[in-house]
């Protein structure tokens, strides 16, 4: 998904056009995506080479400004550390233990989404949340910081900056926090809250200022993008709703509680860091139960919450445990090696292949990504690189593996039982994710499969949908004297390749 995406964006075009349906354009926010692209055409390597950086690099920017909002919610430093701690490993506990112990994912059928246990799974693998948790943290540590005044200048361009990165390139996330940065800004300019003193009008005006202008940048990238998307919106069900609630007090739940009393603390005393914190957490668990998003990706709200809730579960283990270094050491190790044994045999389980994902042999040494020459599958899709132009337009049987990455043409239509590498099929991927129009791909499955079908009086028909196209067509066969293939041999249609 994320990597013939990102090939897509350093070709032509202002939007980029999805590899996995010549000619359709991929109606999804793309702006990390070029990042990988652009990055690995700079460097020579492969998007899927490039994510490990990237990735390592958000982890270590995202647990860094996290300290920091602990500490900028007077949180002692060792505390901060261990906020740190309970971010990358608090959420979704119980589910991550009885999986581990379980030897599987099967367990915790019932107790959560497995896609959010735990937190630091999100920078193990090929996907964007590093990039939105990373501006997550800033955004949080900016509003923290204006709040408690631990700073001596404006603020102000670099939260409309930030602000807008969210929106740009992790919309999904932008909805609560925008909804935190908002109630940050009425914080520091009513009289609600104990509210840091001395905040001009000029710099209230000019948070004010940068909130619109973030917001107006980010809605109007996110219409450009999703301009023309034949996908219907997901719908809301009671029920999804209630099964959304139990999973998320179950995920929440252990951290919720150490974090219990801080916030009656911070809303006793009216503190505005508290207070921001407890917004940002009601907001994200409120999208997350309420607005339906394609392929239940709203899930990845409830990481925001995990985010405050650990900061706050910190303050509170800062008040209530002794003041001597000892004991601080003492607990610190003692949650410490728990959750660094329970990430490590969660890693065991996601290294695991699933979804029936083979591993492939690859050659990486350059930004193509091809498979290496031992595998069988080699020699044709190096065939169709060297030998067709790149307008060419890819048909193939069922195959385990991405066709368009391999071979750096377009498919005609994807045909599997999943997408490579998730449990979704290739049709809620192209239309729901990518908002491709669902006619389209229903009339080319059809072709597809009279194509690869045995019904002569089909194809005809599926070869005149094949030249509508009006670009050059490479048809890989995988079994002997096909019949299509003796169809186009009788009428002088097209050649073969040599393989």
């Amino acid at each position: 998904h994320h990597t013939d995406i990102s090939y897509a964006t350093t070709r032509a075009g202002a939007l980029p056009r999805d590899p996995s349906l010549a000619g359709s354009l991929i109606r999804y926010p793309f702006l990390a995506h070029a990042f990988w692209g652009w990055l690995g055409a700079l460097l020579d390597r492969p998007p899927n080479v490039i994510y490990r950086w990237t990735n390592t690099a958000w982890l270590f920017v995202t647990g860094a400004l996290v300290y920091e909002l602990a500490r900028s919610l007077r949180v002692r430093p060792v505390f901060s550390a261990l906020a740190v701690l309970l971010m990358l490993s608090g959420n979704n506990l119980i589910a991550a233990v009885a999986d581990v112990l379980a030897g599987g994912f099967r367990a915790s059928a019932g107790l959560g989404d497995v896609r959010y246990s735990l937190f630091l799974q999100k920078f193990y693998s090929f996907n964007l949340v590093p990039f939105g948790l990373g501006l997550a943290a800033a955004m949080m540590t900016l509003c923290a910081r204006m709040l408690t005044r631990s700073h001596r200048r404006s603020l102000a361009l670099l939260f409309t900056i930030v602000l807008t990165g969210v929106g740009t390139i992790y919309p999904l996330m932008f909805p609560a926090l925008w909804a935190g940065a908002a109630g940050a800004v009425a914080i520091l300019t009513t009289s609600l809250l104990r509210a840091p003193a001395g905040l001009r009008g000029r710099e209230a005006a000019e948070l004010a200022v940068g909130l619109a202008v973030a917001t107006a940048l980010s809605l109007g990238y996110l219409a450009f993008c999703l301009s023309g998307r034949a996908a219907p919106a997901a719908a809301w069900e009671w029920g999804q709703i209630l099964l959304k609630a139990r999973y998320a007090a179950l995920s929440l739940g252990p951290i919720l509680l150490l974090s219990l009393p801080s916030f009656a603390r911070g809303l006793r005393a009216r503190d505005p860091g508290i207070v921001f914190c407890l917004l940002l957490f009601l907001v994200s668990v409120a999208f997350y139960l309420l607005v339906p998003v394609a392929s239940g990706n709203e899930y990845k709200t409830i990481f925001l919450a995990t985010m405050v809730a650990a900061v706050v579960a910190a303050s509170s283990l800062d008040q209530l445990l002794p003041r001597s270094s000892v004991g601080v050491v003492v607990v610190t190790l003692a949650l410490l090696a728990p959750l660094a044994w329970l990430n490590h045999a969660r890693l065991g389980l996601l290294s695991q292949p699933r979804f029936g994902v083979e591993r492939l042999a690859l050659r990486v040494e350059s930004f193509s990504l091809e498979l290496a020459a031992r595998d069988r599958r080699a020699e044709w899709t190096a065939a169709i690189r060297a030998r067709t132009s790149e307008r060419t337009v890819v048909l193939a049987p069922r195959q385990s593996f991405p066709v368009s990455v391999v071979t750096r043409r377009d498919l005609y239509v994807p045909h599997s039982v999943y997408w490579v590498g998730y449990e979704v099929q290739p049709r809620t991927m192209v239309i729901d994710v990518r908002g491709a129009d669902p006619e389209v791909y229903d009339r080319r499955l059809r072709v597809h499969r009279a194509i690869y079908g045995v019904d002569s009086k089909r194809y005809a028909a599926a070869w005149s949908e094949l030249s509508k196209l009006g670009r050059p067509v490479a048809i890989r066969f995988d079994t002997k004297d096909p019949p299509f293939l003796d169809w186009l041999a009788e009428r002088g249609l097209g050649e073969r390749l040599p393989t």
